[in-house]
């Protein structure tokens, strides 16, 4: 059973179908680049974004066990783990990386998010 305001497809929980960071779903960002996210846990929703330039959400590792208290919305960036690479590496900028932010948000169809960052 999915999260309260959990608006798409529940996945289950993390260790079912896709590991520890469950199943990779994809979204395209403001400038079409295709990226990916994993969804893992059950609670609240906490999207979280690894640190970056260059780092995927394996960088996070298993944030302590964030997962057993709220359900992870975990970003790969462009460029990492299963998001494409952008057309133009002049969008490997902060001010990019939070108009993908602001495009999963919307994918997700949420009006507000907790978000994790590092």
């Amino acid at each position: 059973m999915p999260p309260p305001g959990y608006p798409w497809g529940w996945p289950g929980p993390a260790g079912q179908a896709g590991g520890r960071l469950g199943l990779v779903r994809r979204f395209r960002s403001w400038d079409g680049t295709e990226l990916a996210y994993r969804v893992a846990g059950s609670g609240p929703l906490l999207v979280c974004v690894p640190g970056g330039p260059g780092q995927a959400v394996e960088y996070l590792g298993d944030l302590g066990g964030l997962s057993d208290h709220r359900t992870l919305i975990l970003l790969d960036n462009r460029g990492t783990g299963a998001s494409q690479a952008p057309q133009d590496p002049m969008t490997y900028r902060v001010d990019q990386l939070v108009r993908d932010v602001e495009a999963l948000r919307d994918h997700l169809g949420l009006n507000r998010m907790d978000l994790f960052g590092h």
